[in-house]
This record gives structure tokens, C-alpha cells and sequence, in this order.
């Protein structure tokens, strides 16, 4: 049984490619390799379970090497398959996280990373929330400083009236008892 290992024509909607990993054969290849051990349908190869100890026949051998070439083959080929789509999504999170950036680019690219959509999307979060954090305190720091003079800071000294004319000084303890 023989299987096209080719690339789709069009990727999933979720650009998350990946290959089927088999741990045991489906029911087609069963019966097949039953067919050519025990002589199956078209009767060609001899009943290994007869011969007694006795080798097998060299025709019977040539169809299991056979068997075992092809299923080589096609594991070499899902194999290139896997690597040719782990490639084309490192590719498409690459082109994700580079248009990520450009959107928002008061993230800082060292905090954005991943190997899968979700390891990206979680790392993003972060970088999001890092970024929030620190423009946080970036406002505080800066409603700290909008008062215009620094916490703790001495009073204001009386002007002196040292070198004033008598009408100013007059002007100055009329203003004052006004205010006061």
C-alpha cells in the first residue's frame, strides 16, 4: 500500500501543520503483511508457520524486504514532510511576532519569543504587561514632579524691605494686610 506524502494544496486555517504519528499500523497494512506471511489471497508465498524451523522462501524473503524498503521510504518521506511543515511554521510565527512588533512597537522585541502560537501569545502577554507596568510608574514619577518643587522642600524666606523707597514699602503693608 503505497501513500502520496506530497504537500496539501491549501494549509489549515490555524497555520498549525502537522503529520499524523502512528505508533501502530492501521488495518490495511495488517492484512497486507498477514497476506505475504501467511500466503494471503493470491497464494504466492508459502505459510511461514509450516516450514518446521526451515528458512523461508527466497520469493517470500524478497516481498518482506520489499515490504520493508517501502515502508522505509515512506517514513523517510513523512520525516521530510514534518521537517518541511516544523520549518514553514517557524516561518509563519516569525512573520507573526515581526508584524506583532511593527503594530506595537513600545514592545521590546528581547521579551517576545516562542516556539508554538501559544509559547508567542503567552510571551506577548507578558511583554504587554511589562510594558503596562512600567508606564505606571512612569506616571506616577511624573504626577510626583508636575507640583514644581520637590517634597520637603524650605520655606519661602519674607522679602526683605532693604533698599525700598518709602512708598513701596507702604504698598508692600497694605498688600499684605489684605492677604492676610
Amino acid at each position: 500500500m503505497e501513500r502520496d506524502w506530497g504537500q496539501a494544496a491549501d494549509p489549515p486555517d490555524d497555520a498549525e501543520c502537522f503529520i499524523e504519528d502512528r505508533t501502530e499500523p492501521d488495518a490495511f497494512e495488517l492484512d497486507d503483511t498477514q497476506d505475504l506471511v501467511h500466503g494471503g489471497d493470491d497464494g504466492d508465498v508459502d505459510d511461514l508457520d509450516d516450514l518446521d524451523g526451515a528458512d523461508p522462501t527466497p520469493d517470500a524473503l524478497e516481498e518482506i524486504e520489499a515490504l520493508a524498503a517501502l515502508e522505509a521510504d515512506q517514513l523517510a518521506a513523512a520525516r521530510a514532510a514534518l521537517d518541511h511543515e516544523r520549518t514553514q511554521t517557524r516561518a509563519v510565527l516569525a512573520r507573526y511576532r515581526d508584524a506583532i512588533l511593527a503594530q506595537e512597537p513600545d514592545l521590546p522585541p528581547d521579551l517576545i519569543s516562542g516556539e508554538s502560537l501559544e509559547e508567542l501569545d503567552a510571551s506577548l502577554d507578558a511583554a504587554r504587561s511589562a510594558v503596562a507596568g512600567i508606564r505606571a510608574r512612569l506616571a506616577e514619577a511624573a504626577s510626583r514632579v508636575e507640583r514644581g518643587f520637590p517634597v520637603g522642600a524650605p520655606a519661602r524666606a519674607a522679602t526683605s524691605r532693604v533698599g525700598m523707597s518709602a512708598a513701596e514699602k507702604i504698598r508692600r503693608g497694605l498688600e499684605e494686610r489684605v492677604r492676610g
